[in-house]
């Protein structure tokens, strides 16, 4: 497939001579500090939002669109071997390094750090997002450059590693061109379930009189992130899938509540059915549902999550965007057959000044995730 960007108010060769193109296919020493491992990590802007067809043709040139920044902003990571592209034809009017303040949670620096992101000997449990082209053996090797000890892998792409630094290390960690953004370890989550009553015409959805859908969930297979393990009960008879390992103690029974809304079968009160009384269920310690969700699509067809938990309610961080957001969109995205819907928090009724009751109330990070439902 062949196909120009040259549909704008200036040529190609015009926008060849812009400042920031022209530095970088003219000096490309300039960009030194954002290559690595074959690959310039810069922000592109473009005269227009590049559609479906135009970002195929920026693929065809190995040019990927990492993230969106802002306005027709980028960032993207272009090979080496295209510093002296004609990038005007491809729509590209400048190009920049990425400043290293913007890759980074500035809250690490200017805030008192959480109690549980503080580590022995000064250090501190930040979560560093490598670039996706990043290899693993490339990844070990900047950590151990920085002497970084490695806590965890958040997410099995090995991309967002926990890890404990020292603070003053955190600026020239941020600007090291493979990676994408440095923050703060989030907190641990807990359960959410406000137990309030609704109409939701569930009854309608299960009929099957006329007027009815006649949807009691047979064949679905919905996961539950929550404490674990259910015990054992008549209302779940044998559809019940567990790839919990034990359960959290400090949830209680609240995972057995979460499941029966949604998959109880009403054997005992009819009252107490759930909304898809025949579907199968998952069931797993919390964010372990999405972290296994891929496995879970192959192996059962999973095609929902039910995610009653989150952080601490905090005015004003209620909302903020991270690298579990990120990561939560980046997997909807590779498995658009699944959906994960997460409990908005059980703050609806409290006031965040200066915004009137109930806003700003929706939970931090889990919850903010743009292709989830909340």
């Amino acid at each position: 497939m062949t196909m120009s960007f040259s549909t704008y108010a200036q040529s190609n060769d015009e926008k060849n001579k812009l400042p920031g193109v022209a530095l970088f296919q003219n000096n490309p020493q300039a960009f030194a500090a954002a290559a690595y491992d074959g690959y310039y990590f810069v922000n592109l802007s473009f005269d227009q939002i590049p559609n479906a067809d135009q970002q195929a043709v920026l693929d065809q040139q190995g040019i990927q669109l990492l993230s969106f920044q802002s306005g027709k902003t980028y960032r993207a990571a272009v090979p080496i071997s295209k510093k002296n592209t004609d990038l005007g034809n491809l729509g590209i009017n400048n190009i920049t390094t990425i400043p290293t303040a913007y890759k980074y949670n500035p809250a690490i620096l200017e805030e008192t750090i959480p109690v549980h992101a503080v580590r022995p000997n000064e250090k501190v449990a930040l979560a560093i997002v490598f670039n996706e082209h990043i290899s693993s053996k490339n990844i070990q090797a900047i950590l151990r450059d920085f002497d970084l000890e490695k806590i965890e892998e958040t997410y099995r792409d090995g991309k967002t590693i926990i890890a404990e630094v020292e603070l003053n290390k955190v600026p020239e960690l941020s600007d090291h061109p493979a990676i994408s953004f440095v923050d703060l370890l989030q907190e641990p989550v807990s359960m959410l379930n406000h137990e309030i009553k609704t109409q939701q015409n569930v009854n309608v959805l299960n009929s099957v009189l006329p007027g009815g859908y006649g949807l009691k969930g047979a064949d679905i297979t919905v996961g539950v992130g929550d404490g674990g393990e259910l015990g054992d009960h008549i209302d779940f008879d044998e559809r019940i899938i567990n790839h919990a390992n034990g359960s959290y103690s400090s949830f209680g029974d609240h995972g057995d509540h979460v499941a029966g809304i949604i998959g109880g079968s009403g054997h005992i009160k009819e009252r107490h059915r759930g909304i898809a009384p025949l579907s199968n269920i998952i069931t797993q310690k919390t964010s372990l549902i999405t972290y296994y969700a891929e496995d879970y699509w192959n192996d059962h067809q999973m095609v929902l999550t039910n995610n009653s938990y989150g952080t601490s309610y905090l005015c004003s961080a209620n909302g903020a965007y991270n690298y579990t957001s990120q990561t939560l969109d980046a997997q909807l995205r590779d498995l658009p057959k699944m959906l994960h819907v997460f409990a908005a928090g059980n703050s609806g009724t409290k006031t965040c000044d200066p915004y009137p009751q109930g806003y700003r109330t929706v939970l931090r990070y889990y919850q903010s995730a743009k292709n989830v439902l909340t």
